[in-house]
């Protein structure tokens, strides 16, 4: 008599396979996922330090800045503060002459530039606090601490960019004083 039907461990047996290959297809797509998320917020994050260094490079104030009597006294620049994995901009100033410190005109505003992209992932800054780019030049100046003295100890800031369910998922972006650089480093 020929057999004509499977037999239950038969069916057992390619269930349990085709299990294992929906849950590494799964799996595969979760990490495709977070990869695409880190990506988008990376260029994000590109485009919005391409943004500040435009916006210094070419002068650019914001609205409410009223020139005063001592308006021609100062130099400009924009601030990129590294805080509660966000991102703020900042309009800066300083006294022109020797040991004149930056500081942020005003107050950080109130909202970061992070948007929805990146719900999941997180800014982590190592050796600095705040970019400063001035206008007019667009160099760099890199600050340490939360406290208006500039500190060029280090001469690069390093942004880590780290998915928050995965750590091992991350990117960093180095921005370098000594060339006025910023870029991707690959991380392996």
């Amino acid at each position: 008599m020929k057999k004509t039907a499977f037999t239950l461990v038969e069916l057992l047996v390619v269930m349990a396979i085709i299990g294992a290959m929906l849950a590494m297809g799964i799996y595969a797509m979760v990490q495709f996922r977070r990869t695409i998320q880190l990506q988008q917020a990376t260029s994000q994050i590109l485009g919005i330090i391409k943004e500040t260094q435009n916006l210094a490079k070419n002068n650019t104030l914001e609205k409410n800045v009223v020139a005063d009597a001592n308006f021609d006294k100062y130099s400009f620049g924009y601030f990129l503060v590294f805080k509660d994995f966000n991102i703020y901009r900042a309009l800066g100033q300083r006294l022109q002459g020797p040991g004149e410190v930056w500081r942020i005109r005003g107050s950080l505003p109130a909202t970061g530039l992070k948007s929805d992209i990146f719900a999941e992932v997180q800014i982590k800054p190592v050796n600095c606090y705040a970019v400063v780019f001035i206008n007019l030049t667009g160099d760099i100046i890199i600050q340490q601490t939360a406290a208006n003295v500039p500190q060029d100890i280090d001469t690069s800031c390093r942004l880590q960019i780290q998915h928050t369910q995965e750590a091992a998922i991350y990117k960093v972006i180095d921005i370098n004083i000594i060339n006025d650089t910023y870029k991707i480093e690959s991380v392996e």
